[in-house]
């Protein structure tokens, strides 16, 4: 007789399963926790090995039997269970092995530790593909405080060859704080010691900024047949507000998670699955549809709608589905582009340009101020910008760019959302704001001497500081 699966090459083809990122690998195993209970994550490189990865929680861990069949591909006990993110099975050992040559599994309650664990150059060697059953044993690696939970260690990485660059790392964490946004609330997810705090990629939750989006018009709710009668489909929409961001440096947009962040965020069981160009038919990608987002949220009874499958990172929606939902969709996602342009249109009109302007042609009334290389600079221009990158509690702080004044808002003193509120509100005040702002830091960076400029330092930081005291803060 031949066997059906030839389980030495399944597992090395299974190890190119393709996870879209390092974050919707670690997913995976998150789900596992949550689902367990857990209240607590926290997923650790190794400083000390840093082809090793620890997942560890304080979940309600896992009987002999759970353990033995936890690391079998479609072994799990909520195998067809559509009540949460696990359904298939295929989550824990899929995930670790796409990443790793080795997963060691430990789970301990009632004072019991198990151990298991699944080497594929172990198997691999073997006469006979099979797991090693959980043996007790009497301590865990990487083991969070707790009468019961669970550590997932996964070693001899070798497919993360980005997994410890900086950048990579933070967008992985921000990748979890996108995808675990509605979990977080109540877990606390830790990566390296570092706490992740949700991201809501539509911007309407409070706990993400001081200015929050708008939604727009009501949540569309759809209706679709499953076994047990039918299952709810919500959609919904916000604009982002272009006036308090637009004026942020494009890093700072872009650590914010504004630019090139358009598209539809795919929500399974609360938990999403998919961000990208869903449901949107025709329309082309542009930079104004950075400024509004969309939803939609499902529930497992109707993943076979939309296509979900055991990696739970994409969509592929059924042809029904798409018929249901894109015309709306798309509908709606014109009208908030032709809102955000106008909107733009609108902001480009007001009188902060003129200001800058007017700044720049009665300057010639002014003493010259001197250039970094100690030359009379002409013909200057003037800008003011927010800067959420300020490290002290100063007001503003200015320089000279080429031929240009920047004057840069801290971001964190009271009087830069009042001038920005000012600023969108299109009032003649926003002008004499204005033009107090520029005047103090051109009579700041015109000071003849050391002495002068240590003066003005002295003043701008008492002066910031009286300003926030009288503004309540």
């Amino acid at each position: 007789m031949t066997e059906v699966v030839n389980v030495k090459n399944f597992l090395f083809s299974i190890r190119e399963t393709g996870y879209r990122s390092f974050a919707h690998t670690l997913a995976e195993l998150i789900d596992n926790s949550l689902q367990a209970g857990a209240t607590k994550v926290s997923i650790t490189i190794n400083p000390e090995d840093t082809s090793q990865i620890s997942v560890a929680d304080n979940g309600s861990g896992m009987a002999h039997e759970a353990l033995r069949t936890a690391l079998q591909f479609g072994g799990s006990s909520r195998f067809g269970d559509r009540s949460g993110a696990g359904r298939f099975g295929m989550g824990l050992p899929t995930s670790s092995i796409t990443l790793a040559r080795r997963v060691d599994v430990y789970t301990w309650k009632a004072g019991t530790i198990l151990h298991s664990y699944l080497d594929i150059d172990k198997l691999q060697r073997s006469q006979r593909a099979s797991l090693p059953h959980p043996t007790k044993v009497s301590a865990v690696p990487f083991a969070l405080t707790g009468a019961q939970g669970t550590t997932v260690i996964l070693s001899r990485c070798d497919r993360g060859d980005k997994i410890h660059d900086p950048a990579h790392l933070e967008q992985t964490k921000f990748e979890l704080r996108r995808i675990f946004r509605y979990a977080l609330p109540r877990s606390v997810l830790e990566f390296n010691n570092d706490r992740l705090d949700p991201f809501d990629p539509l911007f309407m939750s409070s706990f993400q900024s001081e200015h929050c989006a708008a939604q727009y018009g009501p949540v569309l709710q759809y209706r679709l047949p499953v076994a047990s009668g039918n299952s709810l489909v919500e959609v919904r929409f916000s604009e982002l507000p272009v006036g308090a961001f637009r004026e942020l440096p494009n890093a700072d947009k872009q650590k914010l998670g504004i630019s090139r962040g358009a598209g539809v965020s795919i929500v399974r069981a609360n938990r999403e699955i998919a961000y990208g160009w869903y449901f949107l038919g025709s329309k082309r990608r542009e930079n104004y549809d950075d400024w509004w987002r969309c939803e939609v949220k499902f529930q497992p009874q109707l993943d076979e709608f939309f296509g979900v499958n055991h990696t739970k990172q994409q969509i592929n929606p059924t042809r029904e589905l798409d018929r249901l939902l894109t015309p709306d969709l798309e509908h709606i996602s014109r009208i908030l582009n032709a809102r955000v342009r106008q909107e733009f249109q609108r902001l480009a009109r007001l009188k902060p340009v003129a200001t800058a302007k007017a700044a720049q042609l009665r300057d010639r009334y002014l003493p010259s101020l001197m250039s970094p290389q100690k030359t009379p600079m002409r013909d200057i221009r003037y800008r003011i910008e927010i800067d959420s990158g300020m490290v002290d509690n100063s007001f503003y702080r200015s320089e000279i760019r080429a031929s240009e004044l920047v004057v840069y808002l801290n971001a964190r003193h009271p009087i830069a959302p009042l001038y920005t509120s000012v600023k969108n509100a299109a009032t003649d005040h926003v002008e004499v704001l204005e033009y107090l702002i520029l005047a103090a830091a051109r009579a700041e960076l015109a000071a003849p001497t050391s002495k002068a400029r240590w003066w003005f330092r002295q003043f701008r930081t008492g002066w910031s500081d009286t300003l926030a005291t009288f503004l309540g803060n």
